[in-house]
Parts: structure tokens; sequence; C-alpha cells
């Protein structure tokens, strides 16, 4: 799981991933943040979607994987990961 978030965090996606359009979050369940899906990658073979969220807070925030866990934004994910967890209002990261 390391090695395909370090990828899709790099945009080093591999010719074998099939992107997928993104999907708008019909309900975002967190206030403090807008989430937007720019990739969906389905990877072939072992039965893995990867999406890549923008997370901007709207105010300054702690963010932490567990604040993705909901049913709105993934449903029985095997990884979360997230680049900056501390985030000013207005400044986006990486989910």
């Amino acid at each position: 799981m390391v090695s395909i978030l370090k990828k899709v965090f790099s945009d080093r996606v591999p010719p074998g991933w099939e992107r997928v359009d993104p999907v708008p979050i019909m309900k975002n369940p967190l206030p403090d943040v807008r989430l937007r899906e720019t990739a969906r990658y389905r990877i072939t073979g072992i039965g893995i979607t990867v999406r890549l969220l923008i997370v901007t807070a709207k105010r300054e925030i702690r963010l932490m994987e567990k604040d993705l866990l909901r049913p709105e934004i993934t449903v029985n994910p095997v990884a979360i990961s997230i680049e900056k967890t501390g985030l000013h209002a207005s400044e986006s990261t990486r989910a």
C-alpha cells in the first residue's frame, strides 16, 4: 500500500492502472474543509481503487486520516494517507 500511495502522490502512475473519471463527493461530512476528487485509478489484478482528493481548509485545522473514514468519502478503505495534516485557512493538501 505504501508503494501505491507513493506512486500516486509523486504522479508516477504505472501505465497498467486504469484511470476512471473522478466522482463528486455528494455530501461533505467535514464542515471545516472542502473535498474534491481529482483522480481515480483502478488497479486491475488486485481489485483496488485509488482516489486522490484535494482537501482545502476553510479555517485553521488539524486533519487526521481517521477524519476521512466516513461513508460519504470512502467505502471499505484499505489505507488512507494525507500529505500534510496541519492546514491554515485556504491551504490545501492531498489525501
